[in-house]
């Protein structure tokens, strides 16, 4: 078995402004919260085989590890968020509202 962990991000409000972050927590753009949306849905897309009306549907929170176990032929067996699963409920639902937002 093969293990991946995605980790969703996207542009900070310092990569916007060609600022070093570091090791410096710095909040997601505008920009950087859509591409980000877009690069975990497409990600989760190709690994699952999801239609464009599937992965619509997907919710993946910023910054919780998304984790793919896989066969050894690279098949997704099984996913799961790390963490507790009441917060990263919590923040699917936030992203889910974001985009009914938009």
């Amino acid at each position: 078995m093969k293990t991946i962990v995605l980790l969703r991000h996207g542009e900070s409000v310092w990569n916007k402004e060609n600022r070093f972050t570091g090791w410096t927590d710095v909040p997601l753009s505008e920009k950087g919260i859509q591409k980000a949306r877009e690069a975990g849905r497409a990600l989760v897309k190709y690994a699952d085989r999801l239609s464009d009306e599937e992965v619509i549907k997907v919710n993946i929170p910023s910054g919780i590890p998304l984790v793919y176990e896989l066969s050894d032929d690279l098949k997704p067996m099984r996913n799961y968020y790390l963490g507790d699963q009441e917060s990263v409920k919590k923040a699917a639902e936030a992203v889910a509202e974001q985009s009914k937002a938009k």
